[in-house]
This record gives structure tokens, C-alpha cells and sequence, in this order.
């Protein structure tokens, strides 16, 4: 079985696609876990941050415009989205040097148009992943990154006039050493996960899979970071992280890691005919003394526009497991928390659950885990807002005035 092509003397946006479509036949024919269908090679804009270092013996790499890549995984080790699935593999990559910088015009999507879409970036510097040549598109992107160097300095990246009604966004993540947590945000939405050993292989339900082998014959492995948790490791041997169901002309999504971040290449993909994913909601409850509150975060990122977010149904009930529609709330951005003042009377507990209501009106396949709240009389006062503090004398101060 073979995952990658070799390189092709071809030019012209024609030949781009025949070789890329002939990619993906090979590719779906390999597969057995998700058919094309009528959603291969779906419209996308790939930007490839070249990085490289000298010091490191290495320089950066760009993608040329036959180049082909994205998120397949031929072995599975990302799940069945990924697995057997071409739609989102694409040429044309955007190729972008610097720590810093923007590009404002010439920017193409995977067809080879040229697009009014512009990207800004800021980094602490950049970096390369491996010494050894990448064998192809797969490895080319994800051999060289922006580096955060620190928590302190995030790479941040700002994606502007988006053609897309919605869509998803791919953050692809390789470091130069294993082990490393990186933190990827987007409008409150966090997913973590550390790095694999970029020189290293894994385990796939259907063989071993490998990171930049230089070996365009091997199956590259892509692991999908999706732990919400941060302050831990998060996902082990993460190299990649997905934003879905966005909406809005614009994106902007930051990464961190201690001492050294990572950030190799970012995608957008168009899935504006596909509105019926399910998301995932993982709610909390707060006590107060004015309002139940229910907060909670999505899979999907809460702050984009409204035309291409989430709505929300609070659930409650009285006893557990019995909550029932109670309100609606309307897509908005940065959705995530409901402070209910109905929940009386006060020092009573009401139990509830979140559901998710995507663009077109399809529920989310469950609803979130459920959690208790209440109106409590006795909780402790909230943080005081508006205070200042000045001295008495600024000459001889012998006191502190709140006002």
C-alpha cells in the first residue's frame, strides 16, 4: 500500500488536480473505513510556515505547487474521521517565511485560485522540526514551525476574508522533540496535547505509522489532539489539532509551550454543505446568590460569528435525569455560560444539561453531562467591582481611603 506519490513533472493548475485527484483515488482505495462519496477534495487554503534553522543544520522548505497534503490517515491512528478519508488533502499550499509577517495578496486556495483571503502571524522566531529532507507535501509542512518560545510569546495567526460560510480549521503540529505540551486556542476553546518524537513511529490499527522517516512510501501518522484539559499532558504524540464548524470571515487562533511552541501550518477547509456534526459539550455548575449558573465549553469555538456558530438548549429538572427543554439560547459569540434567576425558590437544587443546535438546526447525538446548581442565600459575595484606593495625605500618608 502506498500513501504518498512520488514527484511529478507536471505544471498548470490542470495537472495539479489530475495528480492530486489520482492521490486521493489510490488513497481511497487503500480504505476501507469512510468511501469518498461526494466529499473528496473539498475547497480549502492552506498556509505552510516554512521555519528552518540554520543552527540546527537544516533550511526551510516549501511546498511546491504539485505538493500535495492534509489530514489522511491511512492507518487510523487519528480515528475514523481521518481514516481512509482524501477530502481534506490539497495542493497549493501558501508558503510563508519568518517569524512575523503577513501575506496580503496572491494567497491561493486548493484549485490554484488566486483569493482576496490575507494572513498576519507573529512568533518568538522559527524553527525546524528534523534535519533529515521530508520526503514529500506530508512531511514538507511539518518539518519547519513558528516557535512560541514560552508561554510568554505566543504564536498567534489571523486568517481574514474567509470565503467560506463555514468551515473547518487544521493547526498542524510537529516539534523538534517529544514531550513538549502545547496549548492551541481559539475564541476560548483550548485542546492540548504533547509531542511525538518527530523522528518516531506509532502504532495504527493497520500497521506502523511514522512522522518525517523520509520515506514516501510509509503512512504519515497524524494524531488528533482532543483532550480539553490543560494544565496536563493533554493528548500523548498530538500533532495535530481541529477547530470545527467555524463561521465568519475571519480566524485567529494562538498556540503556547513551555520553552518552546510549535506551529508548522494551518488549513481551512470549506464545509459549508456538511452543517450536521455532532458537538460536544462538557458542561459545569456555579452557585450564587442571585442565579443557578451553567457554564460549559464546546468543541466547537463559541466566538465566531453567529451565522456559523452553535445555539444551545438548557435542559433542567428537578430531580436527576429529568431535565427537560427549559430555555433557548441564540447563537452568539462567546456563548458559553447561562445564569438562570428562575431557579427558585433559593437553596434549592435544579439539575441540569446542555444541548447543542448546530447552523441548520440538527441537535447535537447527545447531551452534555449533567450538573447541579442553585440559588444559594449563604454563598459568599462576589468580587467587588469599581473600588479605588487613594492615600489620605500624598505628602505624609498615614492612611488608605476605599472609596
Amino acid at each position: 500500500m502506498q500513501r504518498r506519490s512520488g514527484p511529478q513533472n507536471t505544471s498548470g493548475s490542470r495537472k495539479t488536480r489530475n495528480r492530486v485527484i489520482a492521490d486521493v483515488v489510490r488513497r481511497a482505495s487503500a480504505a476501507t473505513v469512510e468511501p469518498l462519496e461526494n466529499r473528496w477534495m473539498l475547497n480549502g487554503i492552506g498556509f505552510n510556515f516554512t521555519g528552518g534553522s540554520t543552527g540546527q543544520g537544516s533550511s526551510p522548505r516549501a511546498m511546491g505547487t504539485s505538493d500535495s497534503a492534509g489530514p489522511f490517515d491511512v492507518g487510523g491512528a487519528s480515528g475514523p474521521l481521518f481514516a481512509g478519508n482524501s477530502a481534506y488533502v490539497q495542493a497549493f499550499w501558501n508558503n510563508n517565511a519568518g517569524a512575523n509577517g503577513s501575506q496580503t495578496s496572491g494567497v491561493t486556495d486548493s484549485t490554484g485560485a488566486t483569493l482576496a483571503t490575507t494572513v498576519t502571524w507573529s512568533s518568538a522566531g522559527t524553527w525546524a522540526s528534523v534535519t533529515n529532507p521530508p520526503a514529500d507535501g506530508y512531511e514538507t509542512i511539518n518539518s519547519g514551525f513558528l516557535n512560541s518560545g514560552g508561554t510568554g510569546t505566543p504564536v498567534t495567526i489571523t486568517i481574514n476574508n474567509i470565503p467560506y460560510s463555514q468551515y473547518d480549521v487544521y493547526v498542524y503540529e510537529l516539534n523538534d522533540g517529544s514531550g513538549r505540551i502545547s496549548t492551541t486556542t481559539a475564541y476560548g476553546v483550548s485542546y492540548v496535547g504533547s509531542s511525538p518524537d518527530p523522528h518516531g513511529s506509532i502504532p495504527g490499527p493497520t500497521g506502523t505509522q511514522f512522522y518525517v522517516d523520509s520515506d514516501p512510501t510509509t503512512p504519515y501518522a497524524y494524531v488528533l489532539a482532543s483532550s480539553r484539559a490543560t494544565g496536563t499532558n493533554g493528548t500523548a504524540n498530538a500533532d495535530l489539532v481541529r477547530f470545527q464548524m467555524e463561521g465568519g470571515t475571519s480566524f485567529t487562533v494562538s498556540e503556547v509551550a513551555p520553552g518552546n511552541g510549535y506551529v508548522n501550518a494551518i488549513q481551512i477547509v470549506d464545509t459549508s454543505g456538511d452543517t450536521t456534526k455532532p458537538d460536544t459539550v462538557t458542561a459545569a455548575g456555579q452557585n450564587s446568590t442571585t442565579a443557578a449558573i451553567v457554564t460549559w465549553q464546546s468543541s466547537v469555538a463559541a466566538g465566531q460569528a453567529a451565522a456559523g456558530g452553535y445555539s444551545y438548549i438548557i435542559m433542567r429538572g428537578t430531580a436527576t435525569n429529568t431535565e427537560t427543554p427549559y430555555t433557548t439560547l441564540s447563537a452568539s459569540p462567546g456563548l458559553t455560560s447561562f445564569s438562570d434567576t428562575g431557579a427558585t425558590p433559593a437553596n434549592t437544587t435544579f439539575f441540569y444539561k446542555v444541548i447543542a443546535v448546530s447552523p441548520d438546526g440538527t441537535q447535537s447525538a447527545a447531551a452534555s453531562n449533567e450538573v447541579t446548581a442553585e440559588i444559594d442565600a449563604n454563598a459568599p459575595p462576589g468580587p467587588v467591582s469599581g473600588l479605588t484606593a487613594v492615600v489620605d495625605n500624598p505628602a505624609a500618608p498615614t492612611a488608605i481611603i476605599l472609596n
